[in-house]
């Protein structure tokens, strides 16, 4: 169900909080929650004083490496921070060293 959900979440999330930990960056913050995406993220985001928010996007749609869903859309249009968006399907195993 939703808790189960979110628990699963939350331990995703706290691994990779970790392993940018690890990179170097000492503050990372990571929170589950429901309701509009967009309208959460940006709320937390703002309540925070972000510096980066971290967002996936679903790749939904014809187009969807060229295409940004409205939630993307939405944070990127009205978020103080910067945002970084991670398209669906790429590993937190992903290493970029060659």
């Amino acid at each position: 169900g939703n808790d189960e959900a979110r628990t699963d979440a939350r331990n995703r999330l706290s691994v990779l909080a970790e392993r940018i930990r690890d990179a170097g960056c000492p503050q990372v913050d990571i929170e589950v929650r429901g309701g509009s995406p967009s309208e959460e993220i940006l709320a937390v985001g703002g309540r925070n004083a972000s510096d980066l928010v971290v967002m996936g996007t679903q790749g939904k749609g014809v187009l969807p490496a060229l295409v940004v869903g409205s939630e993307s859309r939405n944070v990127v249009r009205h978020a103080a921070a910067s945002v970084l968006l991670v398209p669906a399907g790429i590993s937190a195993n992903h290493n970029s060293q060659a």
